[in-house]
This record gives C-alpha cells, sequence and structure tokens, in this order.
C-alpha cells in the first residue's frame, strides 16, 4: 500500500521531505508510468491513490483465506494506526 501520502505536500511546503516538492524541475511528472501530471496535482494523486489502495487491501485482507496476511508499506504503520489495526 502506498503510504508516500504523508509525504506529498503542495510545491511550497516542507522541501526536506515532499515528494511533490519545489526540487522537481517545473515541467516534470510522473504521467508516462501513471503517476501525477505536475507537481501541482500531485499531493491530490497521492491522496487518491492512497485511499483507493486502502479500499483494496480491506477487500484482499477480508477476501483472503490464508493464514497469513502480510501488508508493505513505505511509511510506518503508526502514520494511520487505527486504520491498520482494524484490518
Amino acid at each position: 500500500i502506498d503510504t508516500n501520502f504523508y509525504d506529498s505536500h503542495p510545491p511550497g511546503e516542507d522541501q526536506q521531505h515532499n515528494i511533490c516538492s519545489w526540487h522537481n524541475h517545473p515541467g516534470s511528472h510522473c504521467s508516462a508510468n501513471g503517476g501525477p501530471t505536475s507537481i501541482w496535482n500531485c499531493p491530490e494523486w497521492f491522496a487518491r491513490t492512497y485511499f483507493e489502495s486502502k479500499a483494496w487491501m480491506e477487500m484482499k485482507v477480508r477476501d483472503s483465506v490464508a493464514d497469513w496476511k502480510i501488508g508493505l508499506t513505505h511509511f510506518p504503520c503508526g502514520y494511520d494506526g487505527s486504520w491498520f489495526r482494524g484490518l
């Protein structure tokens, strides 16, 4: 699940911890790989992707008959602890 949402802010905020910041070239984008089309819609893209992947993960965990269910994230699960505990 892509928790990079927690490190995506509007371009002018938190330059040291912002994957959508000004450090990216103004014309750069990730749309060729299905990502955001600019740094301006980057935070919204990560937010949408995160919430979509949470719904996907809930469905996969619910429908799985496996004894073990392991999920990987970029950020520690404490960033959305109540949701992860609810899985």
